[in-house]
């Protein structure tokens, strides 16, 4: 099934046209009450692999930063956007042409900030039904978080992507692959290493690569625990 991501290189560009031109809430209150203020758009997650790691590094690791151009396209929206707040939900809508992409966010009670994105219309050939494209939460302050991606047009599970960016600067990033049990594995520690693995649905390490600035090692598994390729570099 064709993923939202085939949507977003044009939906990025027309959403940044639109809300340039409309960055004011168009209200001008003089009050002394102070306005709520909309949860915390989470940062864009970027993963740094070296430009002279090897080919099997970059091989894995593209699969997690192709995944990431999907998720990012998404934050970066909002961060661009003005949200209005209608009861107990934050909105950002955006229409392009004959599609309409709506992000609800609502703040818990438990320091949670649950999210959804919908979308309606047509767009590619595709028409869109009140169909829910990400769902999941966030902590207030957006240092984490879970996401659910779904399959185009579907209730079907994709992809889910967890991250953790935690006080002493490290930043843990886990993506899952419904279709294939697949997970990935990539945190960048205090320490300047970082780690990137992938082990299949029955948690077997298929692939494990450690690196810092000056260098690092990599190591790929078969079913059996047996290393079948290695290097460093």
């Amino acid at each position: 099934m064709k993923h939202p991501l085939t949507l977003w290189p044009r939906l990025l560009l027309l959403a940044l046209l639109v809300w340039m031109g409309c960055s004011g809430d168009g209200n001008n209150n003089s009050g002394t009450q102070p306005e709520p203020s909309p949860p915390k758009v989470p940062e864009p997650l970027q993963v740094s692999v070296p430009a002279k790691a090897p080919l099997a590094v970059k091989s894995w690791s593209n699969q997690l930063t192709n995944f990431l151009l999907t998720s990012n396209g998404y934050l970066t929206l909002l961060q661009t956007g003005h949200p209005v707040q209608q009861g107990e939900f934050w909105v950002w809508n955006l229409q392009v042409q004959q599609l309409s992409v709506v992000v609800k966010a609502k703040i818990l009670d438990n320091n949670q900030v649950s999210w959804q994105v919908i979308f309606n219309g047509s767009s590619d050939s595709t028409t869109y039904n009140n169909w829910t494209a990400v769902q999941g939460t966030t902590s207030v302050d957006g240092s984490e978080g879970t996401l659910q991606f779904f399959e185009t047009n579907t209730t079907t599970l994709a992809a889910t992507l967890s991250w953790t960016r935690h006080p002493d600067g490290r930043l843990e990033i886990t993506y899952t692959i419904a279709s294939t049990g697949m997970v990935f594995t990539y945190v960048e520690m205090s320490s300047g290493t970082t780690e990137l693995k992938a082990t299949d649905s029955l948690g077997r390490v298929r692939f494990q690569a450690q690196w810092t600035a000056t260098g690092g090692w990599w190591k790929e598994f078969d079913e059996n625990g047996n290393v079948i390729d290695q290097g460093n570099w």
